[in-house]
């Protein structure tokens, strides 16, 4: 993905801040790779918690993680398919760029 600009005029983020109430929300982001648009939203939430596939983009997604985002923001290594979570768990279920 060299050379590839993902959202460079920040469309993916107003969006998603115009049409969720994020304020004070357990959210679940499927998909969060390195953690882009986690850092986007991560402001008025309550919690969130980052998933995706790729271990490698979830090292890099705890590695960008500022220390004190560390008691609201987790990342895991998980799939979509068969979520780790409980029903009910999240307000919010968000994806973005993910196939």
């Amino acid at each position: 993905m060299n050379g590839i600009r993902r959202d460079p005029e920040q469309r993916e983020a107003r969006w998603l801040k115009r049409y969720i109430n994020w304020q004070n929300a357990q959210v679940l982001e499927i998909g969060c790779g390195d953690g882009r648009v986690t850092r986007k939203i991560v402001r008025p939430v309550a919690r969130i918690i980052g998933i995706d596939i790729n271990r490698a983009q979830i090292k890099k997604a705890h590695q960008s993680r500022r220390d004190l985002l560390k008691e609201k923001v987790r990342f895991l290594v998980a799939s979509a398919v068969i979520l780790p979570f409980s029903e009910g768990t999240f307000d919010v279920v968000a994806l973005s760029w993910s196939y």
